[in-house]
């Protein structure tokens, strides 16, 4: 019943909203054309990634990360703000309990029977506590301006 009804609310906003239907054609890619538009923006990302690094020596290639990875980590800082999934840092014990976050933690190796587990942890892994939005852009399909000097 509550389908029926939203198809009758969606019929109806689509007779007296013109625009209604463009805003259900909604880019599902957008948000991650966005973030890659931002770091390209602020930090060259995409220009780095693209370069084929194979002519240069590593020096070279290690200047331009690090200058790349500074900008495109304050970036990143200033949308979103991350943590450590586990306190414990890599290479370091501990205890998986019984009700553990199945979303946020993978048990690999020779994972047997039922928790607890005692681990290492490899990866301390990420999430998001934060997020601030992107700023919106015309044509998402681009995620840098050609730079033309006149």
């Amino acid at each position: 019943m509550k389908r029926l009804l939203n198809a009758f609310r969606c019929f109806f906003r689509a007779l007296t909203d013109g625009n209604f239907p463009n805003q259900q054609k909604q880019d599902p890619l957008k948000d991650a054309k966005l973030l890659l538009a931002f770091l390209q923006e602020e930090g060259r990302l995409v220009d780095f990634l693209q370069e084929d690094i194979s002519e240069f020596d590593d020096e070279q290639i290690g200047a331009a990360a690090r200058e790349v990875h500074e900008k495109t980590r304050k970036a990143l800082n200033k949308i979103f703000t991350i943590e450590s999934v586990t306190q414990q840092s890599e290479g370091e014990s501990i205890k998986i309990v019984e009700n553990f976050e199945k979303n946020a933690i993978q048990l690999v190796g020779n994972v047997a029977g039922a928790p607890p587990y005692t681990g290492t942890v490899q990866h301390h892994g990420w999430r998001i506590v934060e997020s601030k939005k992107l700023p919106a852009q015309e044509d998402s399909s681009v995620i840098a301006k050609a730079e033309i000097e006149i």
